[in-house]
C-alpha cells in the first residue's frame, strides 16, 4: 500500500505543478484527489467489492478538502451466507 500511496502522491503533485488554471477550483488550478485500497481477499470476495472500497476512499478524500490522497488497507471480511 505504501507504494500505491507514493505513486498517487507523485501524481497529485505533478498535476498541481502543471498550474492549469481552473476558476471554479478552490485553489484556482486543477488538482486531483486519489482514493486507493488494498487487501488480501477472503473466499467469496469480489473485484467489485474492492472497486467500491477504492471509490469510497476517493469520496472520503474529496470530503477532506480535495487535492488529497487517501489510501488504506483493510482485510475484506467474507460475507455471511
Amino acid at each position: 500500500m505504501r507504494r500505491a500511496r507514493r505513486v498517487a502522491e507523485r501524481l497529485r503533485l505533478a498535476v498541481g505543478n502543471l498550474s492549469i488554471a481552473h476558476e471554479a477550483a478552490p485553489l484556482g488550478f486543477v488538482t486531483i484527489s486519489v482514493g486507493a485500497t488494498s487487501t488480501v481477499p477472503a473466499e467469496g470476495d469480489s473485484a467489485q467489492n474492492l472497486v467500491e472500497r477504492a471509490d469510497s476512499a476517493l469520496y472520503e478524500a474529496k470530503r477532506r478538502g480535495r487535492n488529497v490522497v487517501l489510501a488504506h488497507w483493510e482485510p475484506m471480511l467474507a460475507k455471511a451466507s
